[in-house]
């Protein structure tokens, strides 16, 4: 086997920005590797906190989310991979609040299993993946179905919703403590979250109908010490659009509020409330200008503008119930149409003045602007207003109005909740919307105002707590099952119980031992000092009757756990979406090959690969001459073992070259460099290879490399390649281009 020189092809592949397989294998392997090593020290309730440093504030968190979003890699090219990981991650933790932790190491564990096992090299990886998919599914039917699910009795004491939130926040007591007693108090799995400003976290019941908005320079209308608006002190009324504002249709009829406000003894202070989703920056301009002219005379502010989300259908559900628990109309276009024909009519004909009424038959009796106002000005009470949303705290659930949005909410959230049961399907965004439209219109919901030192803590805290309050949410509506991975254990040896002809046996171990060594993770951060086969001995008793019997197991008791009284779980859904990431993350690194990235530097990169290329020509030929010189040292196998160095040059020897001089050699030689390749030991380890073999005679020889070209220096091997019996160094002596071997006794060959 003959070794070529880099070529103009070579260079010309290097020169682009497309990182090709065995590069980008290699990557993800290794970005796979390193984010499950620093995760899964976050496993367990043994496991230790780490600390996060921002340059300004320093904090620690258990929280596996929190953490993996903050890793960074220096490589762009890690980065770019780890950010595929991430985002798998995300959606986990977006969908149940839980299991990221989980999820990444068992798809690494995974990966590592997968490499230490032929019994998929001849399979095609798009197969491979297809089969993944399809065991995947298997195992979610059997926990959906297998009896491993318990509800949560709605009207319980919500213990099993403390354990749920204690887990998912990795201890946290006090969180879980409240999410538990805004269960019981509000029996509402609609939680707010909020970024306080408090050292201390706290939570509040609120009553009444919330809704998330964006008023508009509210500092300059709070009346509380809250500082929010309180409708019922400020004396309000509100118009709502369902459109966006703007100054070239809307200023007349602005401008007629202001003078209604001036003049009209019934609005004389009043604050007049535009509710719309977006108000244009000339028109915002003018209503700040007129605010001015009023508080420059001592006078409240009469018109606060209030932007609401309204881009998707959700949201127009929201706004719609929002008006309807007011008790408001929405002032539409045709309606400001109506009020410029009425303001101006002068400038309309008689026959467009006919036309239109005749198209909008509902506004045909208006014979003022101003009558017009007043039927659109409704009253604003019993709310409060604060910087991103408005409670309204008492309202008439008996309204015509109230009573439509009411049933309409409330059969929208059983259909989908019925079509999530029929296609056993996980907690979507469809589902989860319309059931918080559904809890907001019951009107009763916590609030957790999250604290902290600095704004980093706050918000890291507030991710811990999100992750509580959705894992919590899960459980409460789906149901939970044992925790540390028993149960997904379990249902995997269940299918293969069941089918037990199934051409999924294999990925059944592989999953199986992934999840299994995964759960070695947490007992590693209990017992640092354990080898694996003292947490193998363990672990076996806990995996062999939660397989037999559905038992938990209680890591801080150590104790065995009854499957219908279990204190250690899991929202259902948690397993089942991390058994979806890990085979998402597996997709990435079974059908990817090659990465294309708008990033890379080009001359740097280029310059990377050709110098690597050089070198390894470079070792390459020195490993050559190494080979040859051990022929012709005619080494046998003979007395002591061999110590090998880590820092020999690690795949720079190809076997095919001992193959080739001499097929014995090899068989002699492999050892040494097979462990010469692995990366998972400390870089100045020493190996013991036995049965290695000690040069009998000293009979000088020297190897030739052949030519090299001008400038070229191979490194001095120095005494790094190997030691004992009959080789102590091996050096290169560049004026005479020859390979220089020193015995222990230091001669010279």
């Amino acid at each position: 086997m003959e070794h070529k020189s880099i070529s103009q092809l070579d260079r010309m592949r290097a020169s682009t920005n497309v990182i090709g397989d065995a590069e980008y294998k290699e990557a993800f392997q290794n970005v796979s590797h390193v984010a499950a090593e620093i995760l899964s020290r976050t496993l367990g309730p043994y496991a230790h906190t780490t600390i996060i440093d921002d340059g300004s504030y320093r904090y620690s968190t258990k929280d596996g989310w929190s953490i993996a979003n903050r890793i960074l890699f220096n490589d762009a090219l890690a980065n770019s991979l780890f950010s595929f990981i991430k985002t798998i991650s995300f959606n986990l933790v977006s969908k149940v609040g839980d299991g990221t932790t989980t999820a990444i190491v068992a798809a690494d564990k995974f990966i590592r299993n997968m490499a230490k096992t032929d019994q998929f090299k001849n399979v095609r990886q798009k197969d491979l993946l297809e089969d993944l998919e399809t065991a995947k599914e298997t195992i979610i039917q059997m926990l959906k179905n297998g009896g491993y699910i318990h509800t949560i009795q709605q009207d319980g004491d919500m213990e099993d919703i403390y354990r749920i939130a204690y887990t998912s926040t990795n201890g946290n007591a006090k969180i879980a403590s409240m999410i538990k007693q805004i269960y019981l108090e509000t029996h509402n799995p609609t939680i707010y979250v909020n970024i306080g400003n408090d050292l201390e976290t706290t939570m509040e019941i609120q009553n009444g109908y919330r809704f998330d908005c964006n008023p508009i320079m509210l500092k300059n209308y709070t009346n509380t010490d809250t500082k929010e608006f309180k409708t019922d002190v400020g004396n309000a009324s509100a118009i709502f659009f369902n459109h966006n504002v703007n100054y070239v249709t809307h200023r007349r009829l602005i401008e007629e509020i202001l003078t209604m406000v001036q003049d009209a003894p019934a609005l004389r202070g009043m604050t007049i409330i535009l509710i719309a989703p977006y108000f244009d920056d000339t028109l915002s301009g003018a209503i700040n200008n007129a605010n001015n002219k009023f508080v420059a005379n001592g006078l409240n502010p009469p018109i606060m503008m209030i932007q609401v989300p309204m881009m998707n259908t959700v949201q127009k559900h929201f706004y719609n119930d929002f008006r309807a628990v007011i008790g408001n109309l929405f002032l539409e276009e045709s309606a400001v149409e109506m009020f410029n024909r009425l303001k101006d009519p002068d400038k309309f004909t008689d026959e467009s003045q006919e036309a239109f009424k005749d198209n909008f038959s509902n506004l045909a009796g208006y014979h003022s602007c101003r009558e017009l106002i007043m039927d659109y000005l409704k009253p604003m009470d019993h709310c409060t207003i604060g910087k991103d949303f408005i409670l309204v705290e008492k309202y008439d659930r008996n309204s015509k109005d109230f009573k439509e949005v009411f049933e309409d909410a409330k059969k929208n959230y059983e259909e989908e909740l019925a079509e999530s049961a029929k296609r056993m399907t996980d907690l979507d965004r469809t589902f989860m919307n319309a059931s918080m439209r559904y809890t907001r219109i019951c009107g009763k919901m916590g609030i957790i105002n999250v604290g902290g030192a600095s704004e980093l803590e706050r918000k890291c805290l507030k991710d811990s707590v999100d992750d509580a309050v959705l894992a919590s949410r899960s459980a409460y509506e789906n149901g939970y099952v044992a925790g540390m991975n028993l149960s997904i254990i379990s249902a995997i040896a269940a299918c293969k119980k069941e089918f037990t002809d199934s051409q999924f046996d294999a990925i059944y171990d592989l999953l199986m031992k992934s999840f299994m060594d995964t759960d070695m993770e947490i007992i590693r951060n209990m017992m640092p000092n354990w080898s694996d086969e003292e947490i193998d001995k363990y672990l076996c008793p806990v995996f062999q009757r939660a397989i037999q019997n559905k038992y938990g197991f209680d890591l801080v008791r150590e104790e065995f756990e009854d499957p219908n009284h279990l204190t250690v779980i899991n929202s259902v859904m948690t397993d089942i979406e991390i058994l979806k990431s890990v085979v998402s993350i597996l997709g990435y690194s079974l059908t990817s090959n090659q990465m294309i990235s708008m990033t890379r530097s080009f001359d740097r990169d280029v310059f990377t690969k050709v110098k690597e290329s050089e070198e390894t020509e470079k070792y390459y030929r020195i490993g050559k001459a190494i080979a040859e010189a051990m022929k012709d040292a005619k080494i046998f196998p003979d007395v002591e073992p061999l110590v090998i160095q880590r820092d020999f040059p690690k795949n720079d020897i190809d076997p095919g070259f001992f193959q080739e001089i001499d097929p014995g050699i090899y068989e002699k030689v492999s050892p040494v460099i097979e462990a010469s390749k692995k990366t998972d030991l400390n870089p100045h380890e020493k190996i013991e290879i036995p049965e290695w073999d000690k040069r009998q005679e000293t009979t000088p020889f020297r190897a030739d490399l052949g030519p090299t070209s001008t400038g070229d220096k191979l490194p001095d091997l120095g005494t790094t390649v190997c030691h004992t019996g009959g080789i102590s160094s091996v050096t290169y002596d560049k004026t005479s281009d020859v390979i220089n071997i020193r015995d222990m006794d230091q001669s010279n060959h």
